[in-house]
């Protein structure tokens, strides 16, 4: 898929490095509210081929990784959930539109009713990115991410409906 110059694609080897540095990268886990247990090498490129969760690299003009978006669904139900990243010089440019569209094909193609993000309400980017691209908010969870200073965070959750097969709420 592209969109605007960007690519999201499959991993590949080459893109190892600057996904392991998104990984790694404590600002990046706090704004993408995960941490991840293990961030040794032998993890990351687990992540990066994991069949429970699809992940796309963003890549630029030049096939170059700047971010990812991974999707992973919810256990038992049709939803899925959304999580978006690039690298902080390369943001603004149109690289999140490719991801979160990357990320909604995805959800789609794996036959989700609907597409959860969560991001901290104060998150104005990642917040007008997902209205640009039809979620709704749907509400906040107090407390409920501890940063990697171990902070308690507020979690705002979105949600994005993908269509409706049997006609019943997803």
């Amino acid at each position: 898929m592209a969109v605007s110059g960007f690519i999201a694609r499959r991993p590949v080897d080459a893109d190892f490095a600057v996904l392991a540095q998104m990984r790694r990268d404590s600002r990046l886990q706090n704004e993408t509210l995960y941490v991840p247990e293990d961030t040794a090498d032998a993890a990351i490129r687990a992540w990066m081929t994991a069949a429970e969760s699809c992940v796309r690299v963003v890549a630029d003009a030049e096939d170059q990784a700047i971010g990812f978006a991974e999707v992973w669904s919810v256990p038992d139900t049709r939803k899925a959930h959304g999580r978006v990243a690039i690298l902080s010089g390369r943001r603004g440019q149109g690289a999140g539109t490719a991801a979160l569209a990357a990320v909604i094909d995805v959800a789609t193609e794996l036959g989700m009713a609907s597409l959860l993000a969560e991001m901290t309400p104060d998150n104005s980017a990642a917040r007008g990115l997902h209205l640009r691209h039809g979620f709704r908010e749907v509400g906040v969870l107090d407390c409920h991410f501890r940063d990697t200073s171990g902070l308690w965070r507020d979690v705002l959750v979105m949600q994005r409906p993908l269509g409706l097969s049997s006609g019943r709420r997803p």
